[in-house]
């Protein structure tokens, strides 16, 4: 992942604690966990998907520059997960119903 400019690399341990709903990555150095939650939206054929992370133990200073920097990240992987949602749905005969 690239954050202001550089490379970063992180490791994660990944848990599905509600299979196909949501998933947990966890950072192994750190412990902070980032949540994936996938939720239909009821009588609509769309998703709501709610990314977030757990800062802990962080000063004001940092953990504002942090939830800076994560929003642009998360917005960035909605964008992507909504077009991947767009192509999926054009490629689809018409007589499959998505749910």
């Amino acid at each position: 992942m690239s954050l202001l400019g550089q490379t970063q690399n992180f490791r994660t341990r990944i848990t599905e604690p509600e299979p196909g709903r949501v998933l947990v990555e966890t950072d192994i150095n750190t412990g902070t966990p980032t949540t994936f939650t996938v939720s239909p939206l009821t009588g609509e054929a769309r998703t709501q998907v709610t990314i977030s992370t757990e800062l802990k133990n962080r000063g004001a200073v940092e953990a504002f520059i942090a939830n800076w920097m994560l929003s642009k990240v998360y917005r960035a992987e909605l964008e992507l997960l909504a077009q991947l949602a767009e192509e999926q749905t054009m490629t689809k005969p018409a007589s499959v119903k998505t749910i």
